[in-house]
């Protein structure tokens, strides 16, 4: 990680820190082995046990191991650098989060390899981050699920540009995706024949499901429809990664 936050000076931004640490840094502050009962915190206050946090990191990271998928961790809840460190460093690919704004605030802490796990339609959003990508600032994909939203993307990103894209695929009434199968060949050949864009693969939300057995069909029947497509550009992008998503850290 590229910032230090020990050495940060504790403030009134530090929610439910001691009164008394104000002024002081957090390494002095650890330092002291403080109490949360005795030590002055405001309450309410949530904490986390480090050996629970890391044997859950390490249950998940060596079941994607073990089923040979890369695990993307969400970290749009705790918005923690530490945490995703360590996530990083259990062997994470990269990071998810929910917008430009998050994609930020964590590349600012030093990582690049970035999954925004949605649309990206305002123009700003999608001119920066082509920047970071063309730059090599940023690794960042984000997600494309209609030829509308795709003509958006073509039309704010840069001549010299470079997007990374994912074509969501969703379920009837659900909450967003491709549901029509053609209509994700219709998409990855409009993207194929762009050389700003890369179609990195497919993803989709099964967290609102109430049976994941739907969105197992689901993917297999995208696969079936693949396999059967002679379109190079279905084949090589849809197969190149297929990501799922629950929503939650």
């Amino acid at each position: 990680m590229d910032i230090d936050l020990n050495s940060k000076i504790i403030s009134i931004e530090y929610k439910s820190f001691p009164i008394e640490s104000y002024g002081s840094s957090v390494n002095d502050f650890i330092s002291e082995k403080p109490n949360i009962f005795k030590s002055g915190f405001q309450f309410p206050l949530m904490v986390l046990k480090k050996d629970a946090l890391m044997n859950n990191i390490n249950l998940m990271a060596k079941y994607c191991a073990s089923v040979g998928a890369e695990l993307a961790p969400h970290v749009k809840t705790t918005m923690s650098p530490q945490i995703a460190e360590l996530q990083v460093d259990a062997g994470a690919y990269a990071l998810t989060i929910a917008n430009l704004w998050q994609a930020e605030v964590f590349r600012k802490f030093g990582f690049k390899k970035l999954i925004i796990a949605n649309e990206v339609l305002d123009q700003n959003s999608i001119s920066r981050i082509s920047n970071l990508n063309k730059s090599g600032q940023a690794e960042i994909i984000f997600y494309v699920d209609s030829l509308i939203g795709l003509d958006i993307i073509k039309k704010f990103t840069p001549k010299d540009g470079l997007q990374n894209l994912f074509i969501e695929i969703g379920t009837d009434n659900g909450r967003g995706g491709v549901r029509d199968l053609y209509l994700v060949k219709q998409i990855a050949e409009a993207i194929n024949q762009d050389s700003r864009l890369q179609l990195r693969g497919v993803t989709g939300f099964e967290g609102a499901l109430e049976n994941m057995f739907v969105f197992v069909v689901l993917v297999e029947g995208l696969v079936g429809f693949v396999a059967e497509e002679d379109s190079e550009a279905v084949r090589e992008g849809v197969f190149s990664g297929v990501v799922t998503k629950p929503g939650v850290s």
